[in-house]
This record gives C-alpha cells, structure tokens and sequence, in this order.
C-alpha cells in the first residue's frame, strides 16, 4: 500500500526558494503580456502577464510541503480567493504545474483553465499521468473573464514509485524441495502508472492517426459500487444460497450455514491504495 508521508527534501527546498525568488520581491508581480508559454518545455516560470482582478492569492491547500502524494493523478486543491468589490458568481481557476529538472528548470506539463469555484475551497483532478519518482511544483490564480488575479505562492511535490506484484518462480506447483532451506525465487513486480497508458505506444499511435484516450476516473464510481455489492454479497454467501435453492436443496441446515464473515456493523474495511476508485 502506498501511504502518504512528508519528506524535508534540502534540494527541493532550494529549487522551491529560487523559483519563488525568480519572480522578483514579490510572489505575485505583474508583468506585461506574453506569448503563452508552451506545455513540456523547458522555461522559467510562465509570465504572469497583466494584474487586473482585484483579488487575494488563493492559498494552495494539497498537496504541499514536498508531500508525496499517492497515485500519479493527484487532487490540486486551493482556498478560494477572497474577491474585492465583485461578486464570485462566474469565478473561475487556472493551475499550473511544473516538473522540475535535475539541473533545477522548470517545465511546465499542465495548464488547466477555466476549473469552477465550489465552496471554501476548488480543487483539480490532473489528467493523465505524471511521472513516478519525481518533483513538481504548482500554483493557482483566480480568474474572471479575461481578468486575472495574482498566482499563489508555488507548492512542492513529490510522485511516488508505484510497484507491481511479484511472481513467484521456485518452488511452485506442488515441488518437492532438495532441503529443507529451499532458495525462493520471485519475478520482480514492475514499476508501473496502474493507469494502462503507460503500456501504450502513445507517440507510435499518434504518429499512425491513432487517438489515445485516458479516462481515470470515467468508472471510479461504478467499480467502488460494485465492489461493495460483491463485499455484501459475500459476506452473505448469497450465490451459494441462491445455488441451493434452484436445486432444491431444502435439507441443507441453513441456520448453521458457515458464514465468512459476521455481520459488517462496526468492521473495519482495509483500502489498498486510495486513488480515485478508494476515494470514489
């Protein structure tokens, strides 16, 4: 299981001071307008370009403080922005995120505009997946029409390496061993997005006119569903139940039944990973 922790990373510390340092004595200047620049390569942090909302930063919420988050398409969560004079009926996001190179260059992977206000606070589910074992950086402003309003202060994070399940090799299929201190062998599980996308020649099959389509969470809520119907059904042996009946098998002592498990008031359900099907 892949659980959340928070790592004091020197390194990251740095790269994090000296990007926000780059954009001057303050974290939010304003800078005449740019070309936009564009996603997955190299650049210092994007232009702001022109300060017009009058608003406060949004303080970025999750993940920060180098946390490593725990799948690959992790939460962006922010505080709204505390709006002055204007209503927030139409307010909307934009995010950025950064992946740092290992000579401390920024390159910016996503840009999502456009992400709706909901109460107290707005978040952004990344789409696609980022990269295992690797350090990011985002930041998030308020937007209104064309108007936009001062970036946050930049957050750092941290990927995990995701691992598949080994396969065992030796001893297997009922073997007898040579000793009674066998050598156990195992295929290395491989480190893997879970996702699929990254068992796809995605370039090769864009290349050929092929799209390729990633849709995470398009099932999230169904599988969850599913899954606690099967935990139910199981937990009350209703297949076997439901088996006994069509054969008419009415002698069996059915009061006495095994039951895998007893009733599920006040058990504890264990959740191996918490992606988007463990959340849903």
């Amino acid at each position: 299981m892949v659980t959340t922790r928070t790592t004091l990373c020197g390194i990251g510390s740095l790269l994090l001071i000296a990007a926000v340092s780059s954009c001057g004595d303050s974290s939010n200047p304003t800078a005449p307008s740019a070309a936009p620049v564009a996603v997955g390569v190299p650049t210092a942090l994007a232009p702001d370009g022109v300060v017009s909302l009058k608003s406060d930063p949004p303080v970025l919420r999750s993940p920060i403080n180098n946390t490593e988050t725990l799948d690959l398409t992790p939460v962006l969560e922010t505080a709204n922005s505390q709006l002055r004079l204007v209503s927030s009926a139409n307010f909307t996001y934009e995010f950025e995120v950064y992946e740092v190179q290992n000579d401390g260059t920024l390159t910016r992977v996503r840009n999502p505009k456009g992400v709706a206000q909901t109460p107290n606070t707005t978040s952004h589910t990344i789409s696609g997946d980022l990269k295992q074992a690797t350090t990011y950086m985002w930041r998030a402003r308020a937007e209104l029409g064309d108007e936009k309003g001062p970036w946050s202060d930049l957050a750092i994070f941290r990927t995990p390496t995701l691992l598949g399940v080994p396969t065992p090799v030796s001893p297997i299929n009922d073997v007898t061993t040579e000793t009674t201190q066998p050598a156990f062998v195992v295929q290395n599980g491989e480190v893997r997005a879970g996702s699929g996308t990254d068992n796809v020649p995605v370039a090769e099959a864009t290349a050929r006119g092929i799209v390729v389509g990633n849709t995470p969470e398009a099932v999230a809520r169904t599988v969850a569903e599913h899954t606690i119907a099967l935990l139910l059904a199981v937990s009350r042996t209703i297949a076997e139940l439901r088996s006994r009946m069509q054969r008419g098998d009415w002698d069996f002592d059915w009061e006495n039944r095994p039951v895998p498990f007893p009733l599920l008031e006040n058990a504890t359900l264990g959740l191996i990973g918490f992606g988007h099907i463990s959340r849903s």
